[in-house]
């Protein structure tokens, strides 16, 4: 059934490159036509300082990575050109993934129960995209070692994700279908080294029976999803015992770990495993929170979304009991750990969940070649999810399965989607030499699907914000107003009511004017509370953003046009010489966009004593209309 409320919006859909890699059918193509896009690319697409990335491989095979900024700035491309996807299995993805502690991309490829191919940026290469020169040099050479862990001979399924510590964690399968082991890493970015130390925590080992093995010896997981919500790694999976096929999968697994994945519980809150020395298997005492037949349609790697509460969102797939209607199956943990089970009235492809503020849950799944979105929306007691589609992509055929930015999501509620059109003919070259198939466009559709306000400026985290503060965002769906909460205490604003002090007033428009100058070198956090037509109101997540140094005074000392140029001096005083601090003149045509510049613009700076500084600037001036002048202090 599709919803016909206001529940999606698109906001903007963006061609990364129009010639994305798609394999021609035949013999030698395994799983799939599409290699950009498959469920198991985890992820391909993340956002980080205000830019977004996608890894995907082009026409020529080569892996590339492309950056734009948000929301809806052009991409650009780095191509690798020294190594090119030999093979046709659409396993062998591209991943990435960002640490944010030192600015590091990571990324893999090219893996598929294979020897690693990895690779790595230079420090701060996404700690400072404004001012890095994009290009492969940023980039070190192939490895198949992963740092001081060493090298990995049997590597499949890469799956990259964020800690809250600011260390990139990494999980992947060693060994095959049927016979594999579940592998965590850490990348440590106050050491920009891999720890060691860890590695193995789920077992292939144990004794299972089911309705297709008797006495069976070994099995791999198969992750539905592993991820962080507060402090806590939650992971769920799925085993099979044999590479024969989906119909020796079985059983709903969870565990949790609130050391970064040193010790896992199960869900009773029991340690029952310590990565790198004792391992959870089939027999762990625990593990299994839903059991799940063999040869009922169970397929594995499907999704997950957890809350910081405790509570942790499953969607797989599985036929009815009795039945061959192969639907999407909700097992849900609430905040005390026990699970519940329910039928969803449709199904289609792997699937990704996230879920918003409200407790709503949002699938993104594709049926038919068509993307599709879904939302669970929960009754009072959130217990139960009403589940309609709320959004089905018309524009064009995908390819692959329907990739999800978590990071952005996370960051702004902004639901970005990474895909990849199929080709407009399908080629096929039989039993003789494989051929590519038709290149097609990697595309990134960004929509709008929360009633809370989205995509707030400042980005959340933003350092160097003008003390002549200004917040604006995006209208939560359906919202008629908006109530501002502004403070410097996260949990005061985060609680605010309209009688607190960090309640700024409730309006219609979409950008607030902050009236007083704020502090220097402070941090800010805001909140922005949907007021919807029926008058109920939808409370917003908490931002935070952290101003510059004390603005410049603005004393013109000298000043007036010399032909098409302004010459003017600033004169700064109370101002403290610091090490690593930088000075900008910037000017703009319009005070609505926050496009400012220095481009064109002639400064030279200089420091009278230790207090004194005077900056004198030649801005060049457009025919018509007038330009607006900053001087920016970072650092």
């Amino acid at each position: 059934m599709e919803s016909s409320a206001t529940e999606t919006l698109l906001l903007d859909r963006s061609i990364v490159d129009p010639n994305g890699l798609n394999f021609a059918e035949g013999d030698d193509t395994r799983f799939s036509r599409n290699v950009n896009g498959r469920t198991y690319q985890r992820p391909p697409l993340t956002t980080f300082k205000g830019y977004q990335y996608a890894a995907y491989y082009d026409e020529n095979r080569n892996v590339c990575l492309a950056r734009r900024k948000i929301p809806d700035g052009g991409w650009e491309t780095i191509r690798f050109t020294d190594y090119t996807m030999p093979g046709n299995d659409s396993h062998n993805v591209v991943t990435l993934g960002i640490c944010r502690k030192d600015g590091t991309i990571h990324l893999s490829f090219d893996n598929h129960g294979d020897r690693l191919r990895y690779r790595v940026s230079h420090k701060r290469v996404a700690s400072n995209p404004d001012t890095i020169e994009w290009n492969a040099e940023r980039f070190g050479p192939v490895s198949n070692e992963l740092g001081a862990v060493g090298s990995i001979e049997r590597f499949t399924y890469p799956y990259f994700f964020n800690a809250p510590n600011g260390n990139l964690m990494l999980y992947y399968r060693e060994g095959g279908s049927g016979n594999g082991n579940g592998m965590i890493q850490e990348y440590d970015g106050s050491t920009s080294e891999w720890t060691t130390g860890l590695g193995k925590f789920i077992d292939s080992a144990g004794s299972y029976n089911g309705a297709l093995s008797t006495n069976s010896q070994s099995r791999n997981p198969y992750l539905n999803g592993i991820s962080y919500a507060g402090n806590r790694i939650h992971a769920t999976w799925g085993w099979r015992e044999s590479s024969g096929g989906a119909q020796f999968n079985h059983d709903l697994c969870y565990a949790y770990s609130d050391d970064d994945g040193r010790t896992w519980r199960n869900n009773d809150g029991i340690q029952i495993g310590a990565t790198g020395t004792e391992f959870m298997n089939v027999d762990s005492p625990g593990l299994v929170v839903a059991e799940i037949p063999q040869n009922i349609g169970l397929s594995n790697q499907y999704t997950h979304y957890a809350y910081t509460n405790g509570s942790c969102h499953v969607i797989v797939a599985h036929n009815q009991e009795g039945t061959s209607d192969r639907l999407y199956q909700h097992y849900r943990r609430d905040a005390e750990g026990s699970w519940t089970h329910a039928t969803l009235p449709f199904g289609g492809s792997r699937p990704k969940l996230v879920g918003d503020h409200d407790n709503s849950l949002i699938l993104i799944h594709t049926s038919g070649g068509r993307l599709r979105i879904a939302k669970g929306a929960p009754n009072p007691e959130k217990t139960e999810w009403t589940w309609e589609v709320v959004h089905t992509q018309s524009e064009a055929t995908e390819g692959g399965e329907g990739q999800v930015d978590y990071t952005r999501w996370e960051q702004d509620r902004t639901l970005s989607v990474y895909g990849q059109e199929q080709p407009a003919t399908v080629l096929n070259y039989g039993s003789g030499s494989p051929i590519d198939g038709l290149p097609s466009p990697v595309h990134v559709s960004d929509y709008h699907v929360s009633q809370s306000a989205i995509q707030p400026n400042p980005i959340p985290g933003s350092y160097g914000r003008s003390l002549a503060g200004r917040l604006d965002w995006t209208a939560g769906l359906n919202a008629d107003a908006h109530r501002v909460y502004l403070g410097t205490d996260r949990a005061a604003v985060e609680n605010a009511t309209i009688t607190s002090p960090e309640f700024m007033g409730q309006q219609l428009e979409t950008t607030y004017l902050i009236p007083l100058r704020l502090r220097a070198l402070s941090e800010y956090y805001w909140r922005i509370d949907s007021v919807n037509t029926d008058e109920s109101i939808v409370k917003g997540p908490v931002w935070s953003f952290t101003t510059r140094d004390e603005d410049p005074s603005i004393n013109p000392i000298a000043f007036g046009p010399v032909g098409n140029t302004l010459k003017f001096t600033y004169v700064r005083s109370a101002f403290s010489i610091t090490e690593g601090v930088t000075h900008e003149v910037e000017v703009n045509d319009n005070l609505d966009n926050d496009t400012w510049s220095s481009e064109g613009v002639s400064q030279e700076f200089r420091v009278d004593g230790d207090a004194i500084q005077t900056v004198t600037a030649s801005i060049p001036l457009p025919k018509n209309g007038r330009r607006f002048v900053r001087l920016s202090t970072r650092r």
